[in-house]
Parts: C-alpha cells; structure tokens; sequence
C-alpha cells in the first residue's frame, strides 16, 4: 500500500470514528433534507433500513440507511435505458 493510500485509508477512518453510529428520525431527516413523516414511511416498507426502538426513539444504523441509499440510488445509464425502452 502506498503512502497515498494509507493516509487516504487513515483520513476514512477518522471520519468515520465522527459520524454517529445511530441516527434518530429527525436527524436522518434533517441530513437528507426531507420530512420525518416520508424517513417514516421509509422505515416502514419491506425493503427499508432496520430500525431500533429505545422507549419513543425510534433509531436507525448509519451503515443500514447508507445500504438502503445505495441500493436506491438511480444511475443515469440507468434513467438513459429506461427512456429508451419507452
């Protein structure tokens, strides 16, 4: 591994160490710019991230909402193909 690289591995980790473990429902809202009711409406389908409940918090593991945008994110090849099939 080059020294590029680790120092880029190094600079990953420590970002990851500042970003919570957990995020409740108003602070996923508030990062992704959208309601609390549709991060809701999100949890609640089949294919939604897990969510945790702790008395009324309701909470939701950075890793599984990041999964869940992956798997939800739309390429443009993607858009491109559609729209030639139509």
């Amino acid at each position: 591994m080059t020294n590029r690289n680790k120092a880029e591995n190094q600079d990953t980790e420590q970002n990851n160490d500042a970003l919570p473990v957990m995020f409740t429902v108003s602070q996923l809202a508030k990062a992704n710019n959208c309601s609390r009711g549709l991060i809701y409406k999100i949890l609640k389908s089949p294919d939604g991230p897990v969510c945790v409940k702790l008395g009324d918090k309701t909470l939701v593991e950075a890793s599984d909402w990041r999964a869940y945008l992956k798997r939800k994110t739309v390429t443009r090849d993607a858009i491109e193909e559609e729209a030639d099939v139509a």
